[in-house]
């Protein structure tokens, strides 16, 4: 009798170590997954105490502006995220949702003051971040803010995801390579074809000097034909443009007048 219960006495000693051996073994596994592991990292990034991000970048990869969103204080923060400089830059029609009233804002002219002109080298921005709010300001879904909120959102993979652009634009640049002014054209106008509204906007894009300086910009107006519309600037230099740089089918246009890319836009509608 007194063997019996020696040996029931040991196995249960048996089990109850190589129970304690698993659950140390199986916590030192789940301590190197989360400390490896790139997507629990970035949901947790994103996902933290009610913080959600979403920036704005360059077609480079460079950091433009970024709105935080607070759930918790029901807040939205915006700043800019450039490289700290002397150049202005303005990015239009920054828009956010307003997490008090439930409803869609916009930042007419967010200011930054960034090491590069940004705002004016013919690059198309894109949007990083949890992809809920990338969906937001890539194509307007709300989703996000609702259904989403109450753990759709959480659950899915927070890879980074980019947005069709929205805008195009082209720079033009003098034989020494200094921008001058660059077009911004927006898709939703040239795809709608709206006869009421300029699809393209014409902004000054050279170092600011003591010469005002007029350019002749070839651009593609509301009734969809070339034409060219004065812009005058403050410039150091009074060199005129003859080299661009941008969206491919505008320098195209800007160089030799192939009208194909706004057909091409249109047709994507």
């Amino acid at each position: 009798m007194a063997v019996l219960l020696h040996t029931a006495l040991f196995l249960v000693a048996l089990t109850l170590v190589f129970f304690i051996v698993y659950m140390i073994h199986y916590a030192s596994i789940q301590s190197s997954v989360r400390a490896q592991s790139r997507c629990l990292r970035a949901k947790m990034m994103y996902t933290a105490d009610g913080q959600y991000t979403v920036k704005a970048v360059d077609d480079g990869g460079k950091d433009l502006y970024r709105l935080d969103y607070d759930m918790t204080a029901k807040q939205v923060k915006h700043e800019c995220a450039c490289p700290k400089g002397d150049v202005i830059n303005h990015f239009e029609k920054v828009k956010y949702h307003d997490l008090k009233t439930n409803t869609e804002r916009e930042i007419s002219d967010m200011m930054c003051g960034c090491d590069a002109a940004y705002d004016a080298v013919g690059q198309d921005i894109f949007y990083e971040g949890h992809p809920g709010l990338v969906r937001y300001m890539q194509n307007g879904d709300a989703s996000f803010f609702t259904s989403d909120i109450n753990g759709i959102a959480l659950k899915q993979p927070t890879a980074v995801l980019r947005n069709v652009p929205t805008q195009y634009a082209v720079t033009a640049y003098t034989a020494d390579k200094a921008p001058t002014y660059s077009v911004t054209y927006d898709a939703k106008t040239l795809q709608s074809g709206r006869g009421d509204v300029e699809p393209y906007r014409v902004s000054c894009a050279c170092p600011i000097g003591n010469n005002a300086v007029t350019y002749d910009v070839k651009v593609y107006d509301k009734s969809a034909q070339t034409t060219t519309v004065s812009k005058t600037c403050k410039c150091a230099s009074t060199d005129q443009p003859n080299a661009y740089k941008g969206t491919a089918g505008l320098v195209d246009f800007m160089s030799n007048g192939a009208a194909s890319f706004f057909n091409s836009i249109k047709q994507s509608a």
